[in-house]
């Protein structure tokens, strides 16, 4: 019985790090194959400025058609999470798509269908031995759909899972954007340099080439 609870708890507390960052979550990536840039420079190991937080990244396998990183970010207590990460370019601006890779660990099939990954992203700014990563702020983009509802294809669900009534805490929290590809872009376009729409930095130095 241990064991099959290897995986749920894992991907739960993956989950729970990327939401303890504000980022806003997505069912579809930011890019496509015409997007996705790479920059050999991110290789390595950086550390977080505020806390003993490690980001590492290293060139993926994972995706047979474009070519993207494989990070590992290991919190303060050691415990790793593995993501598929792609930098993005659109227009000026440089983003990095996250997407959470399973852990390899055998478990009942029917269980494991039943968890959706989400795609995460944030502003990337890379200088020297200097990483800069802002996630969506969640309270901007909370308060601009509740003035412009179709300016994205959203929904909100609860931990529990279901549609919310209205009454449960941290609604921003539980967005969950439903919107395209193609949408996604042409919204991070135009509000890419809007003030407030990003939060404060992920700020990371590195730490080993």
């Amino acid at each position: 019985m241990k064991s099959r609870m290897k995986v749920p708890v894992l991907i739960v507390a993956v989950i729970a790090a990327i939401l303890l960052a504000g980022c806003v979550r997505s069912l579809h990536p930011i890019y496509t194959s015409s997007d996705v840039v790479f920059n050999k420079e991110l290789i390595g190991t950086w550390k977080q400025s505020d806390q003993e937080t490690t980001w590492q990244f290293t060139e993926s396998k994972d995706d047979e058609r474009d070519r993207a990183f494989r990070l590992v970010v290991t919190d303060d207590k050691g415990r790793p999470g593995t993501f598929l990460a792609h930098l993005v370019k659109l227009d000026d601006e440089l983003f990095l798509d996250l997407f959470p890779i399973a852990p390899q660990v055998a478990n009942n099939g029917f269980y494991k269908f039943h968890f959706q990954r989400v795609h995460t992203f944030l502003r990337f700014g890379l200088g020297g031995q200097n990483l800069t990563l802002a996630p969506m702020n969640p309270d901007w983009l909370e308060k601009h759909l509740q003035e412009h509802p179709d300016a994205l294809s959203h929904t909100n669900v609860t931990p529990s899972g279901h549609v919310p009534t209205g009454k449960e805490e941290n609604a921003a929290e539980r967005l969950l954007l439903t919107a395209s590809t193609a949408q996604l872009q042409r919204f991070l376009r135009k509000y890419a340099d809007t003030e407030g729409a990003f939060g404060d930095p992920i700020e990371l130095k590195k730490i080993v080439q």
